[in-house]
């Protein structure tokens, strides 16, 4: 499956902006931000929580408060508030160094270590940080620095794992008697040093060329100028533009341009209410309602219309999940868990909308204002006011409502391409991740099975997703999760039984291997689940072939795991076919994988039960290895499966040809059955005929089909209850 597969309708990627998004989108430095914002969640979802409680427009709510808790709940609201947002730029760096060494080592292979890296980089940020008197003012620690911590996270971990990667270690510390983390230690002491000395060089040049102030004042002298010419469209589209691309860059641009907005927007509702108290019309319309109440709707870039367009993409995907946690804080205009969570920051697919979108807003809502559509804002509204409240209470008009419906409906439509684009990269992502996955699965080293789940990078969460929707798949939800049954045949194609092969056709990733649904069931503990899945799903189709007159046989699949843990499986078995009213001795159970099998008195024990209820027991992939022959001496086997690699290649190997000679003998003389799988070709077919093996399983016949389909194969070649003679070659 590739990637172009799982795109599902719309859009095929072929757009040159898509392509040069996705070229961006995955650039290591850009994941490895996004990566590090999203360690950050849970500080930012609970911290926007906090906003919330603080900020809620409802006297009645802050009442309830102060009279269930006191007067310190607020007091509790701003401690939590102090160690969530007042350190997201501390928080971020530690996140954003840790996510690069972790994707450093996946790509360089080395064993760096991931504390030393952060805690290197973390003293760095210290140092590059201004002297205010205390290590690291909130300045530095809070969302308004984001941008600089993002910068040193990643310089001061490049340069520490380059230096740590290139300078020639000193032998004689690997010692015997060494611990491992003190030889990591001692061995990082330069790199250390370098790296810090570096930074405290940089901090010493800034502060003697004066470098920060005068960035500083050249951004004040710059913005002075920009808005000397006082309230215009003009101002408020440069406004909208100057902040969101600060916002875009990890910069809180509302705190940076709130002495701007103070200047320009709130003395304009001032002007407004003194007008309306002496009786006067108002005369301003860019005022701070203006800004809040029709233009930064859900947060900075009108991210209410972003929730909404994601919801419509109706695509099951982790922006999804985040606009979920997201759209009850974005209804108060609280969207710090969108921005730094999907992220929209330094997301090359969501700069353009992000940016044009407040623009937009704002020349609709100018049209409105100017026009004499809807009225001046001539009440103070706070700006965590749900919207439609706020236009109609701004505006004191039903007209104000009207307008912010007007302007979510184009926030939505600027949006949604934009999202549906977004939504085709990830697709692609995930499709690359779910490869990896399947290549982990399908070759699978028994003895060294892949703990994916347990994995804490990209691949482990796809993982866990699969895990989860598979657990849902055995509750009755449908996923895609079915069975199919693949003929047996004889030479002349009629039908004398099936295999019962269980097949996932996902909705986002079309066919998982049966492999890949195993080992994930492996993992999640879901195998004796999967297990009774299969078995009544098999069952349930078996039942329908008789009940339609096909008499044949049908073999289900057992994983080791089932034989060696389910104590019950013996009684669970016998519980189906009754329930089903099958004659036992229609079911074959299939042991699979060419491992020797737990030969404990348990197991012993189970096998003799199993045989004791009437099924028959088939060998899946019989060879002459010891696990196979312990099987047929202890009678628990009546029904071989000639291993798959025997049979295609028996048109190539002499060895081959002479070892299904000696099994067809060993068979007949132990009066077992014995089935040919995997026969794809004519040569193999009269290849394994002449050898004396009259059974047969393979795509030269059919692949394994749906019920339906089975059924209908099934009266198309004809079907016979019993097996008749061998035919004579």
């Amino acid at each position: 499956m590739n990637a172009s597969e799982i795109e599902g309708n719309g859009v095929k990627h072929n757009s040159k902006l898509d392509s040069v998004l996705g070229f961006i989108s995955d650039n290591q430095i850009v994941k490895v931000i996004r990566w590090g914002l999203l360690y950050n969640m849970p500080l930012i979802m609970v911290g926007a929580l906090v906003i919330m409680v603080l900020n809620l427009p409802i006297v009645q709510f802050s009442d309830a408060l102060t009279a269930l808790f006191g007067e310190n709940w607020q007091t509790l609201c701003l401690l939590i508030h102090k160690g969530t947002y007042r350190i997201m730029s501390l928080s971020t760096l530690l996140a954003v160094s840790y996510s690069l060494v972790r994707d450093y080592n996946d790509s360089k292979f080395e064993n760096q270590n991931h504390m030393i890296t952060v805690l290197t980089a973390l003293a760095c940020y210290v140092i590059i940080s201004p002297e205010t008197g205390q290590p690291l003012d909130e300045t530095y620690t809070g969302t308004t620095s984001m941008l600089r911590a993002i910068l040193v996270a990643l310089l001061a971990s490049y340069l520490f794992l380059f230096l740590s990667t290139h300078l020639p270690r000193r032998k004689k510390l690997y010692t015997y008697n060494a611990d491992a983390l003190l030889v990591t230690s001692l061995s990082s002491v330069v790199p250390v040093l370098l790296t810090i000395a570096t930074f405290a060089l940089a901090r010493i040049v800034i502060d003697v060329t004066g470098l920060s102030s005068s960035a500083s004042a050249a951004g004040s002298a710059m913005l002075e100028v920009l808005f000397q010419h006082g309230r215009s469209l003009w101002t408020v589209i440069l406004y909208c533009l100057l902040s969101h691309l600060l916002w875009f860059i990890g910069i809180h641009g509302t705190n940076i341009m709130e002495s701007i907005a103070q200047e320009l927007f709130v003395t304009a509702t001032d002007t407004n209410l003194a007008l309306v108290a002496a009786g006067a019309a108002p005369t301003e319309i860019f005022t701070k309602e203006f800004m809040d109440v029709f233009i930064f709707m859900g947060g900075a870039g009108c991210t209410l219309g972003l929730l909404i367009a994601l919801f419509l993409t109706g695509h099951i995907s982790r922006a999804n999940g985040i606009a979920h946690y997201s759209i009850f804080p974005g209804i108060f205009n609280i969207n710090e868990s969108i921005v730094y969570g999907l992220p929209i920051i330094f997301n090359p697919y969501y700069i353009i909308p992000f940016l044009a979108t407040p623009i937009a807003l704002g020349i609709s809502s100018f049209i409105a204002f100017s026009s004499g559509l809807v009225p001046l804002t001539t009440v103070r509204v706070a700006w965590t006011t749900p919207i439609f409240i706020s236009g109609y209470v701004s505006t004191g008009s039903v007209a104000g409502l009207v307008l912010q419906v007007v302007n979510l409906v184009i926030s939505i439509l600027i949006y949604f391409p934009f999202v549906r684009l977004y939504e085709k990269q990830m697709s692609r992502n995930n499709a690359k991740l779910f490869q990896q996955i399947t290549q982990e699965y399908d070759n699978v080293d028994p003895n060294h099975p892949p703990r994916l789940l347990e994995r804490n990078d990209e691949i482990g969460v796809l993982v866990r997703a699969l895990a989860s929707e598979l657990r849902e798949a055995l509750s009755g939800k449908d996923i895609g999760l079915y069975m199919a049954f693949q003929p047996k045949s004889f030479f002349d194609g009629t039908v004398f039984g099936a295999e019962a092969l269980l097949r996932w056709n996902h909705p986002r990733y079309g066919h998982i291997s049966p492999p890949v649904t195993l080992g994930i069931a492996n993992e999640a503990g879901l195998t004796i689940p999967l297990g009774t899945w299969v078995l009544e799903a098999s069952l349930a189709g078996l039942t329908e072939m008789h009940a339609l007159g096909y008499m044949i046989t049908l073999s289900v699949n057992l994983s080791p795991n089932q034989i060696r843990t389910d104590e019950l499986l013996p009684q669970q078995i016998s519980d189906s076919i009754q329930l089903h009213k099958l004659d036992p001795s229609y079911l074959e159970l299939e042991l699979t994988e060419h491992t020797a099998m737990d030969q404990s008195q348990a197991t012993r024990n189970r096998m003799e039960q199993l045989k004791a209820l009437g099924v028959s027991i088939s060998i899946d992939d019989f060879g002459m290895g010891s696990s196979s022959l312990l099987y047929l001496r202890d009678f628990y086997a009546n029904i071989v499966k000639l291993d798959l690699s025997l049979v295609q290649t028996l048109d190539s190997s002499q060895y081959s040809q002479e070892i299904v000679r000696s099994i067809v003998t060993l068979c007949g003389q132990l009066k077992v059955e014995l089935i040919a799988e995997g026969v794809e070709t004519q040569v193999q077919l009269q290849a394994l005929q002449a050898m004396g093996c009259y059974r047969y399983q393979g795509w030269y016949f059919s692949k394994a089909l749906p019920l339906e389909d089975f059924l209908e194969y099934a009266k198309a070649h004809g079907v016979v209850a019993q097996p008749p003679h061998p035919i004579e070659s």
